[in-house]
């Protein structure tokens, strides 16, 4: 069986910061750490399993930047044994990768508080299977529904979950209930895993605390991979002045392939 992975990712610093504290997992990718504050922009193609994740550090300065490329580079040493794990036992893989990812950053941040959301995707033959700690989400687009398939692990997220919902003019309380790096490590939570062809959009709260659902429902149905994302980052970056790192890749393998893809694209061209 032969399939495709088109993914994208996008990192801008935005204009409220002064540094960037967020990097990624792109197919073994991530950002360096000499990248600074400069954008960063990639394009790629997987024939086969691949793992994708956005990593939001924590701490000021350069606690964070530090405790998210820990997770990054950690992941890339963990990344193979993910993409060949059997489903029953990826969930364990990528508990064990999340616990070494924590020891790095205990092990360096010392006496600084120091930490790291993460929001993961590994693409295997059995399906997409979707994992997170922390407030960077997943979004789905598939067969035209679109949803969030992440939780928000908030103390907001966690109340509401529990069925208690803010008062009006309540201040939401968005501080995180769970994250690397930082005191006691919580179970990573995993969600149904995703058959078939989709597109996803992994990100950090800065660009999804400013962009509603239905902005990034029209963005993914109209715009082929590249562009989504950078028009993603572009839109967000110099409206708002947001920080945005996205990962966003493209299972098109089966009948439900995009129509910009060469085949549906020459097909729908000859019937038209």
């Amino acid at each position: 069986m032969k399939w495709t992975i088109t993914y994208s990712a996008r990192s801008h610093l935005g204009l409220c910061r002064g540094n960037n504290e967020d990097n990624l997992f792109a197919n073994g990718v991530i950002l360096p750490s000499d990248l600074g504050n400069r954008s960063f922009s990639l394009d790629g193609v997987a024939n086969g399993p691949a793992v994708f994740a956005v990593c939001d550090g924590m701490g000021g300065e350069e606690a964070g930047e530090t405790a998210s490329l820990l997770v990054a580079e950690t992941l890339r040493g963990s990344a193979e044994e993910l993409r060949c794990a059997p489903p029953r036992q990826l969930e364990e893989a990528v508990w064990q990768y999340v616990r070494q990812a924590h020891q790095a950053i205990q092990l360096s941040a010392q006496d600084v508080r120091s930490g790291s959301t993460l929001a993961l995707c590994a693409i295997t033959t059995s399906g997409i299977h979707c994992f997170n700690l922390g407030d960077s989400r997943i979004y789905c687009l598939r067969r035209g529904h679109f949803w969030l398939v992440t939780n928000d692990h908030t103390v907001e997220g966690d109340r509401m979950r529990m069925g208690f919902h803010p008062r009006a003019g309540e201040r939401a309380d968005h501080r995180l209930t769970r994250c690397i790096g930082i005191g006691e490590l919580r179970p990573v939570e995993a969600y149904p895993v995703i058959p078939g062809s989709c597109r996803l959009l992994i990100c950090s709260d800065g660009l999804s605390s400013m962009v509603d659902h239905q902005e990034i429902k029209d963005l993914l149905e109209r715009q082929i991979c590249p562009q989504a994302a950078d028009l993603l980052v572009q839109s967000y970056v110099r409206t708002y002045g947001v920080p945005a790192t996205i990962s966003r890749c493209s299972n098109n393998y089966g009948p439900y392939q995009f129509p910009e893809k060469l085949i549906p694209l020459f097909i729908n061209n000859i019937r038209h």
